[in-house]
């Protein structure tokens, strides 16, 4: 998986994906690649958002924001979460 971008044709937030192909003896055929779209995460996102006053964000555990249900644009995503936030979360999460 490629880094979040924005497409400037588009106008969404945009991901490259790729998975090799290989033969059952394991030889390198090539790779299928993909450009995917990050709206319907983001419209899903901003469907669970519990009330419209929060946000709810996708982020890597390097803090990247992935996508928001707040909005989108260009420069959400080269937003960072704070690290003590992160790092907060983290802890929660592995209890």
């Amino acid at each position: 998986m490629g880094n979040v971008y924005w497409d400037s044709t588009t106008s969404r937030p945009m991901v490259a994906l790729g998975v090799p192909s290989n033969t059952t003896d394991g030889r390198f055929l090539g790779a299928l690649a993909a450009k995917l779209s990050l709206m319907p995460v983001v419209s899903s996102l901003h469907s669970l958002a519990l009330e419209r006053s929060g946000t709810l964000d996708l982020v890597t555990l390097r803090g990247e924001i992935l996508a928001s249900s707040s909005s989108t644009s260009p420069g959400l995503l080269a937003e960072r979460m704070p690290r003590g936030t992160l790092d907060g979360l983290l802890a929660t999460d592995r209890g």
